[in-house]
């Protein structure tokens, strides 16, 4: 204490100097650090570092101990070390592999689901398809259907049409090939007539009418095969290609093209004929 200074004043002089020293001695202390800051972190000396061996030696299972499974260990060891390589997650060890479980779990699920979503969508499709299987439309195969079903009648069915005995020439609408064979079925619908004479797909009926000789020479066809009022057909009108017609005829063409029927009348006197027939055309 300062001589002639009382007790109370050295007191406020010495508070006074600690207060002007105070702020000086810490930006010297501290380096310019903030007194109200935490202090950086710092090692703990006290704190021990992990040790693996420890660690194995801490897991290893003891005398008595139920023992896990044979890889039981391992999984443990390995989800333990996951863990401590995940810093400040707050996962349980092996809980990576337990979501990964559940996600392979999950996946069938998925898959039922995806096959359900496209079940209605396919159903639409393959609904018409067995509806006709069944009856209820047209086969897809209906041409090949149709094929075997005149395959076992003996093939497609006849060429059938009307032949009118007044007409000069009546087209069948069916063409033949050279050299191939075909029969020719002949009906008479009602009655055949030449004017008022009783005739049939042969001619008159009455071969021994006395007419016969008078109009036969005159006759569009005069191949011997085939008489007067006889019924015939011709390969494209030609009369050198022509073929006699009965109930039921085979015919086998040099040339090919469109067969005609006729009555062999004399030429320019149909118009007076009575009746129609029907005629079946076939390829063998």
């Amino acid at each position: 204490m300062v001589s002639g200074m009382r007790n109370t004043d050295f007191l406020r002089l010495s508070g006074l100097v600690y207060a002007l020293l105070l702020p000086l001695a810490g930006s010297f202390g501290g380096c310019g650090e903030d007194p109200a800051a935490p202090p950086a972190s710092r090692s703990d000396p006290k704190a021990v570092p992990e040790d693996d061996d420890d660690d194995e030696s801490a897991t290893a299972p003891s005398e008595g101990a139920e023992q896990d499974p044979p890889g039981a260990s391992a999984s443990l060891d390995a989800g333990a070390k996951a863990g401590r390589k995940d810093a400040g997650s707050t996962a349980a060890p092996g809980a990576d592999a337990s979501s990964a479980k559940a996600d392979a779990a999950s996946a069938p699920a998925d898959a039922a689901t995806v096959t359900l979503d496209a079940a209605p969508d396919a159903a639409p499709d393959a609904a018409p398809d067995a509806a006709g299987d069944a009856g209820g439309g047209p086969p897809a195969n209906r041409d090949a259907a149709t094929a075997a079903v005149d395959g076992s009648l003996g093939g497609p069915a006849p060429h059938t049409f009307k032949v009118d005995s007044k007409a000069e020439w009546t087209a069948s609408g069916f063409k033949v090939e050279a050299g191939r064979c075909y029969t020719i079925e002949a009906k008479i619908d009602d009655k055949w007539l030449d004017l008022d004479v009783p005739a049939d797909l042969s001619g008159w009926k009455d071969k021994s009418d006395s007419r016969l000789a008078l109009f036969a020479p005159f006759r569009r066809v005069a191949q011997a095969d085939i008489g007067f009022y006889q019924f015939a057909t011709c390969v494209n009108k030609k009369l050198d290609q022509c073929f006699p017609v009965s109930a039921s005829s085979s015919v086998c063409s040099k040339i090919a093209g469109e067969l005609f029927f006729f009555v062999n009348d004399v030429a320019g006197f149909e118009s007076n004929n009575v009746g129609t027939a029907t005629v079946s055309i076939k390829a063998k």
